[in-house]
């Protein structure tokens, strides 16, 4: 619990902190986006796929992942394709530990 909010890892408080430290703006797990959307098939009712990342900010987004899970590699590729879709520019980052949050910090703040 840091500022109030509850995050589901050391690791995604650690980055919560180090952005707000660097003076980096990006709000915690604020959207889901629509992967899949819901539809029938032979009569089964098939549930959406949806994808909430960690942290979006101006033009990018921070995934932490301390352990990647089966059926993450799926979903995140599908993540792309839905913003490649929009045709969107955004910087996708993916962080496993202090060290590439903090270099991910670094080039948030060349930009």
């Amino acid at each position: 619990m840091v500022d109030g909010i509850a995050f589901k890892s050391k690791l995604e408080a650690y980055c919560y902190n180090q952005l707000k430290a660097n003076g980096i703006e990006a709000l915690y797990e604020p959207q889901s986006f629509l992967l899949i959307p819901a539809f029938e098939y032979q009569g089964e009712k098939i549930r959406k796929m949806t994808y909430k990342p960690d942290f979006v900010g101006d033009g990018f987004i921070i995934e932490c992942k301390g352990q990647i899970t089966d059926s993450f590699p799926l979903r995140w590729k599908i993540f792309k394709y839905t913003l490649h879709l929009t045709n969107s520019d955004t910087k996708l980052f993916i962080v496993r530990n202090h060290k590439q949050i903090d270099e991910v910090i670094t080039k948030l703040k060349q930009k």
